[in-house]
């Protein structure tokens, strides 16, 4: 079996050759049914469940906020969301909530994040609406 580093070389050397699609299913294999943490990469699409990477949400945010006025406002919603996410992911490593305590925190913040990026999409234009509408 192939190491994760000579997958990632295959997978490199042969992204500019072939269908995005293809390349990702070849690293996934056929009957891969875990989740894809990904940046936003279009190869992925096909792999069934995504999750947008952290640093790329987090970075994605911020550029929100540093674009100013509304695209601000609706930044700073989403990364409160996301700083309580972070915390409570580390009170759950460090034993101090339970991983069902997490889930039900995680779920109250799933709808006011899921409304701010669906009025980013509505009420922003361009870079900034796509960014909301692709999160």
């Amino acid at each position: 079996m192939a190491s994760a580093s000579e997958h990632f070389a295959r997978w490199f050397d042969q992204i500019n050759k072939v269908d995005a699609a293809d390349v990702a299913k070849d690293l996934l294999g056929e009957d891969f049914s875990g989740i894809v943490t990904s940046d936003r990469y279009g190869g992925y699409d096909g792999a069934g469940r995504q999750q947008l990477c952290w640093a790329h949400w987090l970075r994605d945010i911020q550029s929100l906020i540093e674009a100013g006025g509304e695209a601000k406002a609706i930044g700073r919603r989403l990364k409160t969301c996301g700083e309580t996410s972070f915390h409570d992911w580390h009170r759950d490593r460090n034993g101090t909530i339970t991983r069902q305590t997490i889930r039900r925190n995680i779920h109250k913040l799933w709808w006011p994040a899921y409304e701010t990026l669906e009025e980013g999409t509505l009420k922003l234009q361009g870079k900034q609406a796509g960014l909301c509408r692709h999160i």
